[in-house]
Formats: C-alpha cells, sequence, structure tokens
C-alpha cells in the first residue's frame, strides 16, 4: 500500500494551516520518540492536551513504551482560526503530576511572523 506523505495546506475565512495525514503524523512522532530517546529523558508521565493531543499522546506511548497517560483540557481557540485571548484550563490534569518528569503533548503550533508561540502551564 503507497503511503500518501503529503500534507495538504488548509485555508478558512481567518487564516491557512497546514493538516498532515495520518502517515505524516506517524513519521513525525516517530522521529520525536527517537530525539526523546537519544536525549535521555524519560517521561514519567504522558499528559495529552484534549482533545486533539490524545491520539498522539496514546501513540508516543507506545513508541516510548511508558503506559502512565493523563490528560487535561485547555482551551484556547474558539473557532477554526479564532483564538481566545488566553488560553483556560478548563480540565485539571487527571493524574498527580507534581515533582515528576512529565511530556505534554498537543497537536496544535501557532507561528507568526517566524517566532513560535508557547504556553507552558503548570502542571498541578
Amino acid at each position: 500500500m503507497k503511503r500518501d506523505l503529503r500534507i495538504r495546506v488548509v485555508s478558512t475565512s481567518n487564516s491557512k494551516y497546514e493538516a498532515p495525514g495520518w502517515d505524516q503524523i506517524y513519521d513525525m512522532l516517530l522521529s520525536l520518540a527517537k530525539r526523546i530517546k537519544s536525549s535521555g529523558y524519560k517521561a514519567e508521565v504522558i499528559v495529552g492536551i484534549s482533545r486533539g493531543g490524545w491520539p498522539p499522546a496514546r501513540i508516543m506511548s507506545d513508541l516510548l513504551e511508558n503506559s502512565n497517560i493523563a490528560n487535561m483540557k485547555v482551551e484556547f481557540y474558539k473557532d477554526i482560526g479564532v483564538r481566545s485571548k488566553k488560553p483556560r484550563i478548563t480540565q485539571p490534569v487527571t493524574a498527580n503530576v507534581r515533582g515528576k518528569r512529565v511530556l505534554v503533548v498537543d497537536d496544535v503550533a501557532k507561528a507568526r511572523s517566524g517566532t513560535a508561540y508557547r504556553t507552558t502551564f503548570q502542571l498541578r
């Protein structure tokens, strides 16, 4: 079976974004897992950010051989391409992560003018 490795560019009235297919996503996760393993980092818990981060968090769990998965919900977008002013944690992390090494997995990367914006949440 031939794999489709093209990444679609999708346009909405508000923005344009890339929509990789499952083959590209799996390849990205394989590459990321290799980088994490080679760095020596061993997460004690993998936290998937609801909702889009759940599938890649589950795959990373397999690739990193770590079955300790938790989740949390963060709302940042009102609609496709329409963001709130700041993200809100609407469901706290579902496991005790205090003092543990945590890998947080989400499905969204937002870039503007070549600078990637990252929001870091203090997990409690």
